[in-house]
């Protein structure tokens, strides 16, 4: 406000001084004659040297207060100017603090949760300090690690458009999950994938640990028998007239009974139907070992 009444005031000078300089340039016209009528009347012995010295000093007062209007007109557009420089700067302060008042509330773009708060109220912060830190609760995803042996069956799943789904156990509360994705890079023992948390779910938390187990496609010309009879991940004990007989399987994956124990799945061509699998953990197992079978 006082740099707009700077203003104003300056502009109703400026044109008191454009009406006043006409005066002023009169009234030196005026004090020019006046000079040249007195050295007339001085060269008829008509005036004195008094006369004339009085009427060149108005002379000269006149001409250095035309210099002066002059002087105040024409520096007017810078005056202005720089009145006008004041005003911009103070409204682009204005405007600087009106922009940092409006971001000391923060509002979130979507639905969030707060991992973390990095200032307090009343804090002084500088421009690219982090405030807050969190994340959207409808873009999380499960991250699971999926061995090298199950990749193939996987990918064929998700090419055919099969819907791999998965649970966590003992948490009743959460819905199953789809899986959704496969990471861009894979490992040596196999590749990340990654699961959709559905809107709706309970909400978890980066970073969570979860019991996940997935369904994975179906499988034939396997059958499944307890972890005891897999010795060395690769091989089984048959029984034939009460001696062992080693048999190479390769395993594919493992399978929950209705009663909650866990069986591994397993497939080999040297297994037929009727075959009897030892399912005790001997340490010193190997071929042609004379065992008794428990019928029980």
């Amino acid at each position: 406000r006082d740099i707009a009444n700077q203003i104003t005031e300056l502009e109703v000078r400026h044109r008191s001084n454009l009406s006043a300089l006409q005066t002023e340039q009169i009234l030196l016209a005026l004090a020019q004659d006046e000079v040249e009528r007195l050295v007339k009347l001085q060269a008829q012995n008509l005036s004195t040297d008094t006369a004339l010295n009085s009427a060149r000093s108005e002379l000269g007062q006149q001409q250095l207060a035309l210099v002066s209007r002059e002087l105040d007109v024409n520096s007017y557009p810078a005056r202005l100017q720089i009145l006008q420089a004041r005003r911009d700067r103070d409204q682009a302060l204005l405007n600087q603090a009106q922009l940092a008042m409006s971001r000391t509330d923060i509002r979130a773009p979507f639905n969030a949760i707060v991992s973390e708060v990095s200032v307090a109220a009343g804090d002084r912060v500088a421009l690219g300090q982090v405030l807050i830190s969190l994340f959207p609760v409808e873009n999380l995803e499960i991250r699971a690690h999926l061995p090298s042996v199950h990749i193939a069956s996987v990918k064929q799943a998700i090419r055919s458009g099969q819907k791999l789904l998965a649970r966590v156990d003992n948490r009743p509360e959460l819905e199953q999950f789809t899986l959704h994705r496969l990471a861009g890079i894979a490992a040596a023992t196999g590749i990340d994938i990654y699961f959709k948390i559905e809107t709706g779910s309970v909400q978890l938390r980066p970073g969570e640990l979860l019991p996940l187990q997935l369904q994975l496609p179906v499988e034939s010309g396997v059958f499944a028998v307890p972890y005891q009879a897999i010795y060395g991940n690769s091989r089984i004990y048959r029984v034939v007239d009460e001696r062992l007989q080693a048999v190479n399987v390769v395993s594919a994956g493992q399978v929950k009974n209705s009663d909650g124990s866990v069986q591994v799945l397993i497939r080999s061509d040297e297994i037929e139907p009727g075959d009897r699998i030892a399912i005790t953990h001997l340490p010193n197992a190997i071929s042609g070992l004379k065992v008794k079978a428990n019928d029980d």
